[in-house]
Parts: structure tokens; sequence; C-alpha cells
């Protein structure tokens, strides 16, 4: 998945996959996570938001299914392993329902 450069103290990319709904976020520590299901109404928002952290914490992190992921996805991956992974991962690594704790509490 193609991600795009994120004027951030946090986040450092975020790409999205419309076959999938799938929002992808690599936050500056390094760590990324997939968000599943998601409008691309929320990205595009994301995109044009002053405070790009503020928004995935008022509106994704503990409004969709999640997982970290140790490399972004590859454009061969498929949409059947996409959802294979999001259905075994409910919030994996949740930080006990927090989300992620990757520095995202930028103000």
């Amino acid at each position: 998945m193609k991600r795009v450069p994120m004027q951030s103290k946090a986040i450092r990319s975020a790409g999205f996959d419309a076959e999938s709904n799938t929002l992808e976020v690599e936050f500056t520590t390094g760590a990324v996570y997939r968000y599943y299901l998601v409008p691309k109404s929320v990205y595009d928002w994301l995109l044009r938001v002053k405070s790009k952290s503020a928004f995935l914490e008022r509106n994704i992190k503990n409004h969709f299914q999640y997982r970290r992921v140790d490399k972004p996805a590859s454009p061969d991956t498929s949409l059947a392993q996409l959802l294979k992974d999001s259905l075994q991962s409910n919030h994996v690594e949740d930080n006990n329902g927090t989300g992620p704790s990757d520095g995202s509490n930028e103000r």
C-alpha cells in the first residue's frame, strides 16, 4: 500500500486501500498499524485536518478494528489475506483498550 508523508509530530505517513477500506498509518516511532473497514471519507479528512494525531485519536482509534503490522502491506497482498488478517485481530496490542501508544497523542 502506498503511503503519503504526513506533516505531524507523531504520524510519519498514511495510506488507504479503497478495495479493502484499509487505512495504514506509520508513526514516527516506526510502528505501523492497519485500521480495517474505514470509510474513504475518514482518510480524506485525515489528509485535510491540521492535527493528524488528534483526528486519529478522536475518529479512528477505538472506532475501527486494527492491528500492528511489522511492515506495510505489499501490493501483492490479496484482499482475502487482508480480510483474514482483520478477522484474526480485534484490537491486537490495543494497550488495554486505549489503542496504539506510539506518540499519537500530539496536541
